[in-house]
């Protein structure tokens, strides 16, 4: 009985053939999956950038449809020197900076009692929503006579009992530990924030815009934002000035700002900055808006 177990199997160039087919098909799908995930994360980086760029201008434009809100027409004196509803910053530099104060919570009372000094405690109708820390405009009658404004910090509240607001302490905003004037009844008091929007660009790979609260410690409000411009049209006429010498005359403010891509992208060729002009691959969106307030100057 004969037996013939026929066995075949791969010959070496089969074998050779197979892998190097194997080779190329896998070098083929990294490239396509090298390629999708670079998509991948170019739209993160580009979504990520237009998240920053829209937090950046909705808290602006809100702030300066805001900005004046319990602000007497004019401004206010403060120990920090004359303030107003929007003051610019040198908009001959880049990036730029602006300074906004406004009864952002709308709190406010009333003086009940007249102040027997300038140092007294404010006595008021409603201490209620009014916070330490803060910064707080009186206005009204003087019992020096004529009407004045002044700034002042909040440095203690009561609303058991008599409804009492105090300043008198050495804090920044209280150099002097008084008002320049005794207030009558019934003065108005807002409780107020001013508020500083600036670049940091301390870490060049990673501009942030910062925001600074009644000169306190100032926060990271929105990440690769590269730059900051304002334009003002004023009362006197004048429309999309850089810089101007009358805050008071400022009646719209248009805001432009710059995000950008956390990395650069070689392969970006539209990549040019918006500070100094340079090639450095970076998607950029810009972002501008038209800001008028209802308690600025018509």
């Amino acid at each position: 009985m004969n037996n013939n177990n026929s066995q075949k199997g791969y010959t070496l160039l089969e074998l050779m053939m197979s892998l190097v087919l194997f080779s190329v098909i896998l070098v083929f799908s990294y490239q396509i999956f090298k390629a999708d995930h670079k998509v991948f994360v170019e739209q993160i980086e580009v979504v990520d950038m237009q998240q920053n760029a829209r937090i950046a201008m909705d808290q602006l434009v809100t702030d300066l449809r805001l900005a004046g809100a319990g602000v007497p027409t004019g401004g206010v004196d403060s120990d920090f020197g004359y303030l107003h509803p929007v003051i610019p910053g040198d908009g001959g530099t880049m990036p730029d900076t602006i300074k906004v104060l406004s009864s952002f919570t709308n709190t406010s009372t009333e003086l009940s009692n007249p102040m027997p000094n300038t140092s007294a405690i404010l006595k008021v109708v409603d201490a209620s929503g009014f916070v330490v820390g803060s910064l707080g405009i009186i206005n009204g009658n003087t019992k020096e006579g004529g009407e004045s404004a002044e700034a002042f910090q909040i440095t203690h509240v009561s609303t058991s009992g008599q409804n009492t607001i105090q300043h008198r302490k050495s804090l920044p905003w209280n150099k002097n530990q008084k008002l320049n004037k005794s207030y009558r009844p019934p003065s108005t008091i807002y409780m107020i924030t001013y508020r500083t929007y600036y670049i940091d660009s301390s870490d060049t790979n990673h501009p942030r815009l910062m925001i600074a609260e009644n000169g306190g410690t100032p926060q990271v409000l929105a990440d690769n934002i590269e730059n900051l411009q304002f334009e003002y049209d004023l009362t006197t006429g004048e429309t999309d000035v850089s810089e101007t010498d009358e805050p008071s005359a400022i009646r719209k403010v248009t805001v432009t700002v710059v995000a950008r891509t956390s990395t650069p992208d070689p392969q970006w060729n539209n990549g040019v900055s918006s500070i100094n002009g340079t090639d450095d691959y970076y998607r950029r969106l810009t972002l501008t808006s038209d800001v008028k307030s209802r308690n600025l100057n018509p």
